[in-house]
């Protein structure tokens, strides 16, 4: 975690940066210290498709992984995670914006441009 927090210490101290992911609750620094927040919504099953997706590849070997990836993983991600993330993660996510911006951050919501609410 130390080299990971130092990486991210990094990046966000440089003049311009971009972090793309759902690390909000270890990457707090990166929302204190952006311009911009863009939130993507994509539809839950999308998100599914593209974790199977990701595991077949890397399985296949045709993508690289960063851990390996096992079918509980796959079920952890869809289950949990991806589940959370529309129940409890998104609110938590939107709630930081409103701290450091006073409102919510862009958000794309299903490919339409819409501004949060």
């Amino acid at each position: 975690m130390e080299v990971r927090d130092a990486k991210l210490r990094e990046i966000v101290n440089q003049e311009s940066w971009v972090v793309e992911g759902v690390h909000f609750k270890w990457g707090l620094e990166s929302f204190e210290q952006a311009d911009l927040i863009f939130i993507v919504r994509l539809n839950k099953y999308v998100r599914d498709f593209r974790v199977v997706r990701r595991f077949v590849r890397t399985r296949l070997g045709l993508e690289e992984w960063n851990y390996k990836q096992s079918l509980g993983n796959v079920c952890k991600m869809i289950f949990k995670w991806n589940a959370g993330y529309d129940k409890e993660d998104l609110h938590k996510i939107m709630e930081l914006t409103r701290r450091f911006f006073g409102q919510e951050a862009c958000r794309q919501e299903h490919g339409r441009d819409r501004a949060a609410s």
